[in-house]
């Protein structure tokens, strides 16, 4: 017989001394799932919200082993009211679309504790694949098999070079576009519609994507709740990595909080971006983090959003952003540059800015910009000149 592992949920734990479910290899059993408001610790009135927080409940629970709502055999609930079932079955179907693959399902009449509508436990039989995973006993979870399609992890280093790092700290977004134009990337490169949360910000580092998708019941009940791709990703984001929100530019809903926003900076990443917005905006913009983004929005992810998928290929204001892309931000925007060659557009913008700062020098003392900007030949020898009698000088002095 498999050894039993316990499997538990973040924020969510029985006061007894028992885990919230139990697996033996592929089959798991979970103890009673409750509609109680984790952040208040009180049930809320309303049925329909009791419901749906049954329902995230029990997603929440079959991504902790590692698993999906595909691989629930049965689920037993209990309710005061057997004419409950109507807002049971709205997160029913939800949760399993497909009327040819749904587990079984038992209501039961009960009293219940004060306060409580409906309680719920399941049986899932886990597929073999999520049977092989570790069941996380510190209430973390591995994505649910129904995620698919995240990549995986890049064999590149994850953070930037010290140096690579300072040398595109000292540039403009500006000047590394140019250098990208110079080979071909005009389009696909720019995050549109994004600026600063704080003005000032400069981020450089390394790509960390997460793709949300339009928001449906169906997909919001099997992805939106619990461990869901969004607070996975922020869990696993590490120190030189910049998260990298999709959100199809729709500024009418945050994408990300106060909360996450302190998870990322306690991690050590450079920052975030998002080409939608951003709740408690003003908190947010007093971190130490960088954040760059459409703006404020008060409402959560499921007014236009859910959660969907982490490192893989996304479009984030119009740039294809792939895990391991360098993304640097400034008060102009985000770029994209792709990371083989990061260092060759870095060390051109570097020699280009030299430059641009010796034009304005000359453009400062009176010179007219025609011929200088950008310079002739005759304008480039000069500054050639000058730049290796500035070199010599400073070889005698040292």
């Amino acid at each position: 017989m498999s050894a039993r592992e316990s499997v538990n949920t973040a924020g969510f734990a029985h006061v007894n001394p028992v885990p919230v479910a139990s697996r033996i290899g592929r089959f798991l059993q979970s103890g009673v799932l409750t509609g109680r408001d984790l952040a208040t610790r009180r049930f809320p009135e309303s049925l329909d919200e009791q419901v749906r927080i049954v329902f995230e409940r029990i997603a929440e629970l079959v991504a902790a082993a590692g698993g999906s709502p595909a691989d629930i055999l049965k689920v037993t609930l209990w309710v005061e009211r057997y004419r409950d079932r109507d807002a049971i079955n709205r997160q029913w179907q939800a949760m399993f679309p497909d009327p040819a693959s749904r587990p079984a399902r038992q209501i039961i009449k009960a009293t219940l504790d004060e306060g409580a509508l409906l309680q719920a436990d399941i049986v899932a039989v886990l597929s073999e694949d999520a049977a092989s995973r570790q069941s996380p006993a510190a209430q973390t979870a591995p994505a649910p098999a129904s995620a698919a399609r995240s990549v995986e992890a890049s064999t590149e280093p994850v953070a930037l070079s010290p140096e690579l790092k300072k040398q595109l700290l000292s540039v403009g977004v500006a000047t590394l576009s140019a250098q990208l134009r110079r080979r071909g990337y005009v389009e696909g490169i720019f995050i549109d519609g994004v600026l600063p949360n704080k003005p000032g910000t400069h981020i450089a580092g390394v790509a960390k994507t997460l793709r949300f998708v339009p928001f449906r019941p169906d997909l919001f009940a099997s992805h939106g709740g619990g461990y869901n791709a969004q607070k996975r990703a922020f869990d696993a984001v590490r120190p030189g990595e910049v998260i990298v929100i999709e959100a199809r530019g729709a500024r009418g809903s945050g994408t990300l909080g106060d909360v996450l926003a302190l998870r990322a900076e306690h991690l050590g990443a450079e920052g975030i971006v998002t080409d939608g917005g951003v709740r408690d905006y003003e908190t947010v913009a007093g971190f130490d983090i960088p954040v760059f983004s459409q703006g404020a929005h008060p409402s959560v992810l499921g007014r236009l959003h859910v959660p969907w998928e982490a490192d893989v290929t996304i479009a984030c204001g119009g740039a294809a952003v792939q895990p391991g892309d360098v993304i640097v931000g400034d008060g102009d925007g985000v770029i994209v540059i792709p990371r083989a060659i990061a260092e060759e557009i870095t060390a051109d913008a570097v020699a280009q800015e030299e430059e641009d700062a010796w034009v304005a020098e000359r453009v400062r003392l009176g010179e007219k910009v025609d011929g200088l900007f950008p310079p002739n030949a005759e304008w480039k020898a000069r500054y050639l000149a000058e730049k290796q009698q500035d070199t010599a000088e400073e070889g005698d002095t040292r």
